[in-house]
Protein backbone atom coordinates (compact mmCIF):
# COMPACT_ATOMS: atom_id res chain seq x y z
CA UNK A 1 0.00 0.00 0.00
CA UNK A 2 2.64 2.38 0.94
CA UNK A 3 4.53 1.33 -2.10
CA UNK A 4 1.28 2.37 -4.64
CA UNK A 5 1.45 5.25 -3.04
CA UNK A 6 4.51 6.30 -3.32
CA UNK A 7 5.20 5.69 -6.94
CA UNK A 8 2.39 8.15 -7.21
CA UNK A 9 4.33 10.49 -5.11
CA UNK A 10 7.11 10.03 -7.06
CA UNK A 11 5.71 10.00 -10.49
CA UNK A 12 4.39 13.30 -9.61
CA UNK A 13 7.63 14.21 -8.31
CA UNK A 14 9.37 13.21 -11.45
CA UNK A 15 6.90 15.54 -13.62
CA UNK A 16 7.72 18.57 -11.50
CA UNK A 17 11.66 17.70 -11.10
CA UNK A 18 12.82 17.13 -14.55
CA UNK A 19 12.17 20.38 -16.78
CA UNK A 20 9.90 21.77 -18.35
CA UNK A 21 8.65 21.96 -22.18
CA UNK A 22 10.18 26.08 -22.03
CA UNK A 23 13.54 25.60 -23.57
CA UNK A 24 15.87 27.58 -20.81
CA UNK A 25 18.41 30.32 -21.96
CA UNK A 26 21.78 29.54 -20.37
CA UNK A 27 23.48 32.84 -19.73
CA UNK A 28 26.17 33.47 -22.74
CA UNK A 29 30.15 33.88 -21.90
CA UNK A 30 30.42 34.79 -25.33
CA UNK A 31 30.63 38.92 -26.36
CA UNK A 32 27.05 39.56 -27.91
CA UNK A 33 26.01 40.47 -31.74
CA UNK A 34 23.63 43.03 -33.09
CA UNK A 35 20.94 39.74 -32.56
CA UNK A 36 20.66 37.91 -29.94
CA UNK A 37 20.52 33.93 -30.47
CA UNK A 38 18.17 31.57 -28.41
CA UNK A 39 18.19 28.16 -28.72
CA UNK A 40 16.30 26.40 -30.53
CA UNK A 41 13.26 23.90 -29.11
CA UNK A 42 15.00 21.21 -29.99
CA UNK A 43 18.52 22.51 -28.58
CA UNK A 44 16.96 21.97 -24.89
CA UNK A 45 14.56 18.73 -25.06
CA UNK A 46 12.29 18.88 -21.94
CA UNK A 47 12.68 15.93 -19.86
CA UNK A 48 9.73 14.22 -19.47
CA UNK A 49 8.47 14.70 -22.78
CA UNK A 50 5.04 15.84 -23.15
CA UNK A 51 3.67 12.32 -23.60
CA UNK A 52 5.89 11.00 -21.07
CA UNK A 53 4.34 13.21 -18.75
CA UNK A 54 0.89 12.69 -19.82
CA UNK A 55 1.21 8.99 -19.29
CA UNK A 56 2.85 9.61 -15.56
CA UNK A 57 -0.52 11.90 -15.06
CA UNK A 58 -2.46 8.69 -16.25
CA UNK A 59 -0.78 6.16 -14.37
CA UNK A 60 -0.63 8.50 -11.07
CA UNK A 61 -4.27 8.74 -11.27
CA UNK A 62 -4.92 4.93 -11.48
CA UNK A 63 -2.15 3.97 -8.86
CA UNK A 64 -3.77 6.39 -6.24
CA UNK A 65 -6.74 4.60 -6.77
CA UNK A 66 -5.15 1.17 -6.50
CA UNK A 67 -3.49 2.66 -3.22
CA UNK A 68 -6.71 3.38 -1.95
CA UNK A 69 -8.25 0.04 -2.74
CA UNK A 70 -5.60 -1.44 -1.09
CA UNK A 71 -6.01 0.51 2.25
CA UNK A 72 -9.98 -0.01 2.14
CA UNK A 73 -9.21 -3.98 2.01
CA UNK A 74 -6.82 -4.30 4.52
CA UNK A 75 -9.36 -2.34 6.63
CA UNK A 76 -12.00 -4.35 6.09
CA UNK A 77 -9.99 -7.71 6.19
CA UNK A 78 -8.66 -6.61 9.48
CA UNK A 79 -12.01 -6.32 10.39
CA UNK A 80 -13.01 -9.93 9.89
CA UNK A 81 -9.62 -11.12 11.16
CA UNK A 82 -10.86 -9.77 14.70
CA UNK A 83 -14.61 -10.74 13.70
CA UNK A 84 -14.24 -13.53 11.06
CA UNK A 85 -18.28 -14.07 11.19
CA UNK A 86 -18.22 -10.88 9.05
CA UNK A 87 -17.13 -12.83 6.06
CA UNK A 88 -20.79 -13.93 5.76
CA UNK A 89 -22.17 -10.49 6.46
CA UNK A 90 -23.93 -8.85 3.12
CA UNK A 91 -22.39 -5.09 4.00
CA UNK A 92 -19.27 -6.69 4.74
CA UNK A 93 -19.29 -8.80 1.50
CA UNK A 94 -20.67 -5.56 -0.75
CA UNK A 95 -17.57 -3.29 0.73
CA UNK A 96 -14.93 -6.01 -0.62
CA UNK A 97 -17.18 -6.29 -3.81
CA UNK A 98 -16.88 -2.70 -4.56
CA UNK A 99 -12.85 -2.35 -3.27
CA UNK A 100 -12.09 -5.34 -5.76
CA UNK A 101 -14.07 -4.11 -8.89
CA UNK A 102 -12.03 -0.87 -8.05
CA UNK A 103 -8.97 -2.70 -8.54
CA UNK A 104 -10.69 -4.58 -11.68
CA UNK A 105 -11.25 -1.55 -13.71
CA UNK A 106 -7.30 0.25 -12.41
CA UNK A 107 -6.04 -3.16 -14.18
CA UNK A 108 -8.34 -2.52 -17.02
CA UNK A 109 -7.09 1.78 -16.78
CA UNK A 110 -3.38 0.13 -16.99
CA UNK A 111 -4.12 -2.11 -20.06
CA UNK A 112 -5.58 0.81 -22.07
CA UNK A 113 -2.23 2.70 -21.60
CA UNK A 114 -0.20 3.47 -24.59
CA UNK A 115 3.23 4.00 -23.39
CA UNK A 116 5.29 6.95 -25.42
CA UNK A 117 8.78 6.34 -26.61
CA UNK A 118 10.92 5.47 -23.53
CA UNK A 119 8.75 3.96 -21.36
CA UNK A 120 8.18 0.65 -22.77
CA UNK A 121 10.11 -1.06 -19.52
CA UNK A 122 7.94 0.53 -16.91
CA UNK A 123 4.36 -0.05 -19.22
CA UNK A 124 5.53 -3.75 -19.34
CA UNK A 125 5.65 -3.48 -15.63
CA UNK A 126 2.50 -1.88 -15.14
CA UNK A 127 0.84 -4.38 -17.18
CA UNK A 128 2.61 -7.36 -14.89
CA UNK A 129 0.95 -5.40 -12.01
CA UNK A 130 -2.35 -5.21 -13.78
CA UNK A 131 -1.89 -9.10 -13.80
CA UNK A 132 -1.49 -9.23 -9.82
CA UNK A 133 -4.00 -6.99 -9.60
CA UNK A 134 -6.24 -9.73 -11.28
CA UNK A 135 -4.97 -12.73 -9.19
CA UNK A 136 -5.72 -10.51 -6.09
CA UNK A 137 -9.66 -9.98 -7.18
CA UNK A 138 -10.30 -13.58 -7.97
CA UNK A 139 -8.53 -15.22 -5.34
CA UNK A 140 -10.27 -12.73 -2.94
CA UNK A 141 -13.55 -13.88 -3.96
CA UNK A 142 -13.11 -17.31 -4.49
CA UNK A 143 -11.43 -17.35 -0.96
CA UNK A 144 -14.52 -15.42 0.74
CA UNK A 145 -17.08 -17.48 -1.23
CA UNK A 146 -15.18 -20.57 -0.50
CA UNK A 147 -13.83 -19.88 2.97
CA UNK A 148 -10.62 -20.77 1.35
CA UNK A 149 -7.57 -19.87 3.52
CA UNK A 150 -5.42 -20.70 0.68
CA UNK A 151 -6.86 -18.80 -1.75
CA UNK A 152 -7.25 -15.32 0.40
CA UNK A 153 -2.97 -16.02 0.99
CA UNK A 154 -2.40 -16.04 -2.81
CA UNK A 155 -4.24 -12.85 -2.83
CA UNK A 156 -1.78 -11.40 0.03
CA UNK A 157 1.29 -12.99 -2.04
CA UNK A 158 -0.14 -11.21 -5.50
CA UNK A 159 -0.68 -7.84 -2.99
CA UNK A 160 3.45 -8.81 -1.83
CA UNK A 161 4.02 -8.80 -5.68
CA UNK A 162 1.98 -5.48 -6.91
CA UNK A 163 4.46 -3.97 -4.32
CA UNK A 164 7.12 -5.10 -5.49
CA UNK A 165 6.90 -4.27 -8.86
CA UNK A 166 5.84 -0.81 -7.82
CA UNK A 167 9.32 -0.48 -6.34
CA UNK A 168 10.57 -1.72 -9.54
CA UNK A 169 8.22 0.49 -11.50
CA UNK A 170 9.55 3.81 -9.27
CA UNK A 171 13.33 2.69 -10.23
CA UNK A 172 12.80 2.97 -13.83
CA UNK A 173 11.02 6.30 -13.68
CA UNK A 174 13.55 7.85 -11.96
CA UNK A 175 15.77 7.09 -14.52
CA UNK A 176 13.44 8.97 -17.39
CA UNK A 177 15.70 12.09 -17.54
CA UNK A 178 18.75 11.08 -16.11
Amino acid sequence: MLAVALLSLLLLATIAGCGSAEPQQQPSTATPTSEPTTPSPEATPACPTLDQATYFLALSKIQTGVAAAFADLGETFALAGEEPLLIFNDDWRLNVAITLTTMNIAAEQIRALNPPPGLEDLHALQLQIADQLEIVTSSSVQGIDDVDAALLDEATTAIARTNTLVASSADIIERVCD
